[in-house]
């Protein structure tokens, strides 16, 4: 059993520099770009989309939590979403899984298959 959480590629913001869609370029346009703006030591990530992530993981069982979490962050003291804890209570299951590939990240519990 293994605890899994990504980011996602399709984040709209990444945080790290606080700029939007950065991840969508290729690299070396993020490097001089991010360069030209002033930073010195450049990190990028290889990020995947929701579902590149559940392909990776395909060897394995996935009980997916990023929803549950979401839904109940002081139960998985997920501190910084607990202020969204009531707006989130009354948006319904499907919509959340409808939305689920686009969110910032994934939690997801791999559990290896047989």
């Amino acid at each position: 059993v293994c605890l899994f959480t990504g980011d996602n590629l399709l984040r709209p913001v990444e945080p790290l520099y606080s700029l939007p869609f950065i991840r969508l370029l290729p690299k070396s346009v993020t490097v001089a770009l991010l360069k030209v703006l002033g930073h010195k030591n450049v990190y990028i990530g290889d990020y995947m989309s929701y579902w590149g992530l559940r392909e990776l993981c395909g060897q394995f069982e996935i009980h997916d939590y990023t929803i549950k979490v979401l839904k109940a962050p002081r139960k998985f003291e997920y501190k910084k979403f607990v202020k969204y804890e009531e707006l989130f209570s009354v948006i319904p299951g499907f919509l959340f899984k409808l939305l689920e590939p686009f969110f910032p990240s994934f939690v997801f519990i791999l559990e290896k298959k047989g």
